[in-house]
């Protein structure tokens, strides 16, 4: 399977949501949260609704800070948009490599 867009080289927006993702990770949301996020709106079994039911922000904000919660609604919107950038583009599994890893890989 062959990437059908490249989005770091031809997309501005890729920046845009790099930053998004860099504050994730340092606004103090856990790891395990902001992954498992998409659960709290029924982890796509169920049809999309419009909004969250009372029932469920009711039992969240028993667990999460309204900062958490504003975070991890913007962790769940970063996992739905890389979703769709990598379904558009035909993302190839595994392909990805953090600059790091790169680098790591360039001097072994």
């Amino acid at each position: 399977m062959e990437a059908r867009i490249d989005y770091p080289k031809v997309a501005r927006v890729f920046a845009a949501m790099l930053g998004r993702s860099r504050y994730l990770r340092t606004c103090g949301l856990d790891h395990g949260s902001r992954t498992s996020g998409a659960g709290v709106d029924g982890g796509g079994h169920r049809p999309p609704e419009r909004h969250v039911p009372d029932e469920t922000s009711e039992r969240v904000r028993r667990f999460f800070t309204e900062k958490e919660l504003a975070d991890l609604t913007r962790a769940i919107a970063a996992i739905n948009g890389w979703n769709r950038h990598d379904i558009a583009g035909r993302a190839v599994p595994g392909a990805y490599r953090p600059p790091r890893a790169r680098e790591l890989e360039r001097s072994a």
